[in-house]
């Protein structure tokens, strides 16, 4: 008799949750009236004593600044959307906050944790969204910081010093100088989507435009830093030897520069051999525009690097594997390109005997000249250098068509339609350029979006934050017509894999019933089951499978 057991994978989110407790919850109702542990006075109200608010449902001010003097408080905006500023205190939690403020500064001073909330800071000169974080980040919270002045020191940053951990949240902060994505992190970075862009023309040797991180020394185990701007550096730089970086990624595109990692220590004077206490895991990339404006580590020409040709865009990089590690470091020119395809026809092409198709009287194909080769009754194919036929008795020849220099190609892109109008494109718009024109366009998804899918000719490919494309070599147009488009879809349509089986183990043969419980609005259209001992691809989902052997 033989025993089976039934393993089946799932895929779990974990998100760090923060859990807020109260014996009573006290109602803040609107001015001119007070209540015990809080007042009014103007637009601002003041909390003064420990224990958990919320707000009312109605007659609250149109704008307000919540004052937070007393420790151990907890806030429940109850999503009104009026407030403009926050000063805390390290203790302060927060939940169902809703901010659109024009207030010049932060728009929460500090706080310990903070979730389900949407802040947008939009400042002319200097925004940020929090100066101080003590305790954690949900990944429901959304922290949007504009400034529009590319002067000011520090334009716009979504987080000023993260000394707790943030686990999770969509972060996309865009200013003139010297944008962050968080300015210090002292605390722990295992979550999040952190897409930062700068608009100035100009940067300084010491200070650049965009950087995913400002200093670190504290810990990286996961997220997404994507940084975009003349100048640009997933981490400007290391600043104390007790950091460390386990996992995430750093993705700098620079025009003019691009360093993953700006300066390895107080002016780059870490060694090597720090670097690899460091650096154990995660992916840091820089998009530049050759050596040595472009480097994974700048200024350090780390042992072990090799060129390659990077697997998506088709361009040259130099990439280093860190020892004993997952970490990868890699810098991709983006003025230099490897086995890209090009519409630069075969010159010659191999007919065997066995691929000759069979030629009767009776039959006579029809050919168009200029794209496939001509036969006759009593004579074999003549192949000239412009096609590339793939012969064969069955088959219709594969052409490629010869482009000669200065063909025109249209680009169109586009945000989302219909039920993916989530996706953003930037630039959008339809305009014709030459082939070999190099064009850059970034994707981003709206507010409680996600980004799915690029979609380029219909072909989904991953999420990137941009693509650069070499017109007529990068995902070549038989039709020399481009269409680009960003597919979103809201948050809460994600897809989430789950079963429930049972029995889970049993004596052969046995009958498992599966009932799913994987959520999203996309219906699969591939299955594989493995019952330990092989796995069956491609079949169609039942509900109830025999196990016989």
């Amino acid at each position: 008799m033989k025993t089976c057991y039934l393993t089946f994978l799932l895929i779990v989110l974990l998100i760090s949750i923060p859990v807020f407790c109260s014996a009573d919850v006290v109602v803040i109702k609107g001015p001119p009236e007070s209540g015990a542990g809080w007042s009014w006075s103007g637009s601002a109200v003041t909390i003064m004593v420990p224990g958990e608010y919320e707000f009312a449902a109605s007659g609250i001010p149109d704008t307000i600044l919540i004052v937070v003097s007393a420790v151990d408080v907890t806030v429940d905006g109850k999503n009104v959307k009026n407030i403009y500023m926050i000063t805390g205190n390290p203790t302060l939690n927060l939940k169902n906050i809703k901010m659109d403020t024009t207030y010049e500064g932060p728009a929460i001073s500090s706080c310990n944790n903070i979730e389900n909330s949407s802040i947008l800071a939009r400042g002319s000169h200097s925004s940020s969204g929090i100066d101080a974080l003590y305790g954690t980040i949900d990944a429901t919270t959304e922290i949007t910081v504009i400034s529009t002045n590319v002067i000011y020191a520090v334009s716009a940053i979504g987080i000023l010093v993260g000394d707790g951990t943030i686990s999770g949240g969509t972060f996309t902060v865009t200013g003139g100088h010297q944008v962050y994505g968080v300015r210090s992190v002292s605390g722990t970075v295992s979550g999040g989507t952190f897409t930062v862009k700068s608009t100035d023309s100009t940067y300084s040797a010491l200070n650049y435009p965009a950087s995913g991180i400002g200093a670190l020394s504290g810990t990286i185990s996961g997220g997404k830093f994507i940084s975009n701007g003349k100048a640009a550096s997933g981490i400007e730089r290391i600043s104390d030897v007790s950091a460390k970086i386990s996992g995430g990624e750093f993705l700098a595109k620079g025009t003019d520069l691009a360093y993953g990692i700006k300066d390895f220590g107080p002016g780059n004077s870490l060694n090597d051999a720090n670097v690899h206490n460091i650096i154990s895991g995660g992916l840091i990339e820089a998009w530049g525009p050759t050596e040595p404006a472009t480097d994974a580590i700048k200024n350090r020409d780390l042992p072990g690097g090799t060129l390659i040709c990077h697997p998506f865009y088709a361009k040259e990089a130099k990439e280093y594997h860190i020892a004993n590690s997952d970490a990868v470091l890699r810098a991709i020119y983006d003025n230099r390109y490897c086995t890209a395809p090009t519409l630069t026809p075969t010159p010659t092409s191999t007919v065997t005997p066995t691929t000759i198709p069979t030629v009767t009287p009776t039959i006579t194909p029809t050919i168009t000249p200029t794209i496939s080769p001509t036969i006759t009754p009593t004579f074999t194919p003549t192949v000239t250098p412009t096609v590339t036929p793939t012969v064969s008795p069955t088959d219709t020849p594969t052409v490629i068509p010869t482009v000669t220099p200065g063909t025109k190609y249209t680009i169109t892109s586009k945000d989302g339609e219909r039920d993916e109008y989530g996706g953003i494109a930037v630039p959008i718009g339809t305009w014709e350029v030459d082939e070999g024109t190099d064009i850059v366009i970034s994707f981003d998804s709206k507010p409680g979006y996600i980004l799915q899918n690029i979609s380029i000719n219909g072909e989904l490919l991953p999420p990137e934050p941009y693509i650069s494309l070499i017109v007529g070599r990068d995902y070549v147009p038989t039709d020399r017509n481009y269409a680009i488009t960003a597919v979103g879809l809201p948050r809460d349509q994600q897809i989430r894999v789950n079963f429930d089986a049972e029995p889970r183990s049993g004596v052969v043969p046995l009958r498992v019933d599966f009932d799913p419980k994987s959520i999203g609005v996309i219906e699969p259209e591939k299955w594989v089951w493995d019952f330990g001992n092989r796995p069956l691809a491609n079949l169609n989902f039942n509900k109830i499978y025999a196990i016989i052997d």
